[in-house]
């Protein structure tokens, strides 16, 4: 079996210079994303927040008026594969949204959208504890009051309220 991960006594132990070849090395970007997505899932959120502050600073996001950079990594970390990416999926928790994807608003915005959005909006209104549980009651209460399936009040509702049909 292949040893994908080391800790740095075991690199100390198992790698030497002497082994190294003048030959060129190859750079694998695939396995670096990988790897890379692996710590984020695998360290403490509470680290990675650290790291992924940089990031979000560093796209001017201000991050006074959402949830903590730790909750952000606890939501965004088996989906995102940098912390960059992290940083620019989690910019409509903070800040307003000023644009839209377009072919997602074309594809999830219609006409028909317009009573689920609707309704979804004053149900969501009427939720005395914000809670995923209530949060998802509201929504699934909408889907089988108007007799449609989950997605046709999800997607138009993700879309509106993050400009992307992915979030």
């Amino acid at each position: 079996m292949i040893k994908r991960f080391f800790s740095l006594a075991q690199m100390k132990t198992h790698f030497s210079l002497g082994a190294v070849s003048k030959s060129a090395s190859a750079f694998n970007t695939e396995k670096l994303c990988w790897l890379n997505h692996h710590y984020i899932n695998h360290l403490p959120p509470e680290k990675v927040a650290t790291y992924l502050a940089w990031h979000v600073e560093k796209q001017g996001i201000d991050t006074q008026g959402g949830p903590p950079l730790v909750e952000i990594v606890k939501l965004f970390g088996e989906r995102c594969k940098t912390l960059k990416e992290m940083a620019e999926s989690c910019r409509y928790f903070y800040q307003e949204l000023t644009e839209f994807n377009v072919d997602a608003a074309k594809k999830h915005l219609k006409q028909a959208a317009h009573q689920p959005l609707t309704m979804a909006a004053t149900k969501l209104a009427e939720i005395a504890e914000w809670k995923v549980e209530n949060i998802h009651n509201a929504l699934q209460s909408t889907a089988t009051e108007l007799q449609i399936n989950m997605g046709k009040v999800g997607m138009p509702l993700r879309v509106a309220v993050t400009g992307v049909n992915q979030s």
